[in-house]
């Protein structure tokens, strides 16, 4: 009894981090559509990356899990950041745009090069396979962002965004809308530009 009464006196201290807080310490600090995303989805994210590596032996896993991988990550462009965020990295929208694209290019593939590696070594028989679907991937992590910031307003969740990304998903199931995306990518590029150009006029330099 004397014992337990001794327990809140003693000062616990925590000798490592959790392993969450560890990775989302290694996104970086402006990406932080992948730091929510990752927070909130960690445990089922890190179970589907280890089930599709592990399960790498069988032909179908690794192009399938692909694929479920990036429907995972095109939720966390779901809802819109606050303007602060925007503004607070101060570039201007072209400089501001091709680094959201870098970095969401960036994040997937370092997700799925593991995962292609370890692919190729069952099935380097079907090595075209994860090349084309990787091309398409980048194609629709592209698409997404643009269309992200061509419809974007501060905490809303854009119902236009969400219906044209719906095409983006249909393209991984029907590859001839594919093409159908390289036009919409410059349409919305130049929409992006336009709307982004808003909130970060004071950092452009070329106005």
């Amino acid at each position: 009894m004397l014992a337990i009464l001794l327990v809140p006196l003693i000062k616990w201290k925590r000798s490592s981090k959790a392993i969450n807080n560890k990775i989302i310490q290694l996104i970086p600090y402006d990406f932080y559509e992948w730091k929510s995303g990752v927070r909130k989805y960690f445990y089922p994210f890190l179970l589907l990356w280890l089930g599709i590596l592990f399960g790498s032996f069988q032909f179908a896993v690794v192009p399938i899990g692909l694929v479920i991988l990036w429907l995972v990550i095109f939720s966390f462009f779901e809802i819109n950041e606050p303007a602060s965020f925007l503004i607070a990295l101060e570039l201007p929208p072209k400089e501001f745009l091709f680094l959201k694209v870098k970095r969401q290019v960036m994040m997937y593939n370092q997700l799925a090069l593991p995962l292609i590696f370890v692919y190729y070594i069952f099935h380097y028989n079907e090595w075209f396979l994860p090349i084309v679907e990787l091309s398409i991937l980048m194609v629709l992590n592209i698409y997404i962002v643009i269309l992200k910031y061509a419809f974007y307003q501060p905490n809303e969740k854009s119902a236009a965004s969400q219906t044209l990304s719906s095409l983006g998903v249909l393209s991984i199931f029907i590859p001839f809308l594919i093409p159908a995306l390289f036009i919409l990518i410059i349409r919305f590029y130049f929409k992006a530009i336009d709307n982004l150009n808003f909130y970060l006029n004071d950092f452009d330099t070329t106005t």
